[in-house]
């Protein structure tokens, strides 16, 4: 429900924002730079502050995935940035990180190349799916999990550590496989598709979901 609200509510912002090929110097978005590496973003009296070179990252996600929107890049991080720490005041789920190193091997051992669970913040990958697609997609988010129905691939599944989330994954993920193999079925007779593969990392799995 919360998140739903959020939807909604950037939906009217984005609604009323400027002309169709505004920039960032028309936004009010302002953009400093600290001498300790930090870079801070303000609008009006709320600010945020982002590591320099996550910012040249989120650059380079956003010139990758929505050149059309270069002359906006200190703007949409501004939004993306601040829905998340909004979030992050209200949410009290823990999820941990895996290392680059951990990554490294899942692509190169899996060819694991999209984070289910992500956001331009800590994506490690150049694809994946977050909870805000409406402020993340010109960084290259897929939407949300939760409606992500892939046929073939690798991914890398590593949700937030609460029940009820970790248990919604798993049910999804069975859900996309059986999808995938009955596309397979009715489109080849044997159910034998190409590779679709997840690779999940959580403290636990939910006693209703072992199998008996």
């Amino acid at each position: 429900a919360c998140y739903k609200l959020e939807e909604q509510a950037s939906g009217r912002h984005n609604a009323n924002l400027l002309h169709p090929d505004w920039q960032d110097d028309e936004s009010g978005v302002e953009l400093s730079r600290d001498d300790d590496g930090k870079v801070r973003l303000r609008h009006g009296r709320v600010d945020v502050e982002i590591e320099s070179h996550r910012l040249d990252i989120l650059h380079s996600l956003l010139l990758e995935h929505s050149p059309d929107h270069a002359a906006q890049t200190n703007t949409r991080v501004y939004n993306s940035l601040l829905r998340y720490e909004t979030l992050s005041k209200f949410d009290q789920g823990t999820q941990g990180s895996l290392p680059e190193r951990v990554f490294d091997v899942l692509r190169q051992e899996f060819g694991v190349e999209h984070e289910c669970f992500a956001s331009p913040f800590n994506v490690t990958s150049r694809s994946f799916n977050s909870v805000f697609p409406d402020v993340d997609r010109f960084f290259g988010s897929r939407g949300s999990f939760f409606d992500f129905w892939p046929d073939t691939g690798s991914y890398e599944a590593n949700p937030p550590f609460d029940h009820g989330s970790v248990a919604a994954m798993f049910q999804h993920l069975n859900a996309i496989l059986s999808s995938a193999e009955e596309r397979a079925r009715q489109d080849r007779g044997d159910g034998l598709g190409l590779p679709l593969l997840f690779i999940t990392t959580t403290p636990f799995v939910p006693s209703d979901l072992l199998c008996k």
